[in-house]
């Protein structure tokens, strides 16, 4: 089991390491749901993967806001940028997103984000054909549900 947290900016970063998190999630910039939010700079995620990887903690980044067509060109800028940063899995819900990433970028681990809305066995098994490795199900669900699912399927 993992115990994750948001990180929406250092502070919370900072808190989540301090109370035990095995691994946070940050927005990535500009790919992200929480357009509300500052964006963290790659400076302040590089510090991040830093610090999780030199202390045995994991980093993901949410990449689950839906891209425009004018927003593919950044989107490639900021794959290749988290490419080289090391992170530990990128949480996706654009299907276009993901076809860059198999495409161009297919050492990024893959994991669908909650917005994909997996509510059943079928769901994670077609996300694994996709390239997923790991699959945030529907907020939705209750307990029993998600270990029903979870016992009929091999994707985290």
């Amino acid at each position: 089991m993992e115990l994750l947290a948001p990180a929406g900016n250092t502070e919370n970063f900072i808190a989540a390491m301090g109370a035990g998190a095995d691994a946070v999630y940050v927005g990535a910039p500009a790919m992200n749901a929480r357009n509300l939010a500052r964006d963290l700079s790659m400076e302040e995620i590089y510090a991040m993967v830093q610090y999780c990887h030199e202390n045995g903690k994991k980093i993901y980044l949410a990449a689950n806001s839906l891209l425009r067509e004018q927003d593919l060109g950044q989107a490639v800028r900021t794959l290749a940028t988290l490419e080289a940063l090391n992170t530990d899995g990128l949480i996706v819900q654009d299907l276009g997103l993901l076809r860059l990433i198999r495409e161009y970028f297919p050492s990024i681990p893959l994991h669908a984000s909650t917005l994909l809305s997996a509510n059943n066995s079928l769901s994670l098994r077609g996300f694994k054909e996709l390239g997923f490795e790991r699959v945030v199900l529907a907020r939705e669900l209750t307990l029993k549900e998600i270990e029903t699912i979870s016992q009929k399927s091999d994707i985290e």
